[in-house]
């Protein structure tokens, strides 16, 4: 699928069409593991390793629990780089929202979890954080399912899930715009009001009405 779509909204000097593409067309879900929990030379180490628990904040670098590089090496948790975005998968918490983060250290990343692997030169990555915030909705509503004890990402179906893409020198002002809404909210710790903003989605609702 290679349609366009033409936002009512835009920042001044931006009148290109924003492409419209599966999301499984452009960006690639990397899932991870868990060491073996019986053998202590895979654990306490100087790895950070991720559980759905700790997929909390936009940024993460630290974790609760380390593995060392013989776990890592012996199980299918794989070990993303800074800069990724994070994503659950699986958890009882996708009854009510859908965690996202960004690493800021490498991370290693367990089964609940998945990374997106994207061309950085055609998507930004604050973009796609926000463009996926903006998103919870719809991933809530139509793509998450439920288990018997726990509720699950249809990973078919949401790789079939559109994403809008503009070129990537409106992809960098739309996310730096978003960027600089989370630090200040951060900053002040108004944590209602960050709620506010994210469920309001108004600037968004905005530039993805077509005309």
């Amino acid at each position: 699928m290679n349609d366009e779509k033409q936002p009512k909204i835009r920042f001044k000097g931006f009148e290109d069409p924003w492409e419209q593409r599966k999301f499984g067309e452009v960006i690639v879900l990397v899932g991870g593991g868990t060491p073996a929990k019986n053998n202590f030379k895979y654990w306490n180490g100087d790895i950070s390793w991720l559980s759905s628990q700790e997929i909390k904040s936009k940024y993460i670098g630290s974790s609760t629990y380390y593995i060392t590089k013989e776990g890592l090496d012996n199980s299918s948790a794989r070990l993303i780089s800074p800069g990724r975005l994070l994503i659950v998968v699986r958890s009882g918490i996708l009854a009510r929202r859908f965690p996202i983060s960004i690493s800021t250290e490498y991370v290693a990343i367990n089964q609940d979890i998945k990374a997106l692997i994207f061309d950085e030169k055609k998507i930004v990555l604050d973009f796609m954080f926000s463009q996926l915030q903006y998103l919870e909705p719809f991933i809530l509503r139509s793509i998450v399912k439920s288990g018997t004890t726990v509720q699950s990402v249809n990973l078919p179906d949401f790789k079939k899930m559109i994403i809008e893409i503009p070129l990537i020198s409106e992809q960098k002002t739309i996310g730096q715009l978003f960027k600089i809404f989370d630090d200040l909210i951060a900053a002040n710790q108004c944590q209602q009001k960050r709620r506010n903003l994210l469920n309001s989605r108004v600037f968004f609702k905005m530039l993805y009405k077509a005309s």
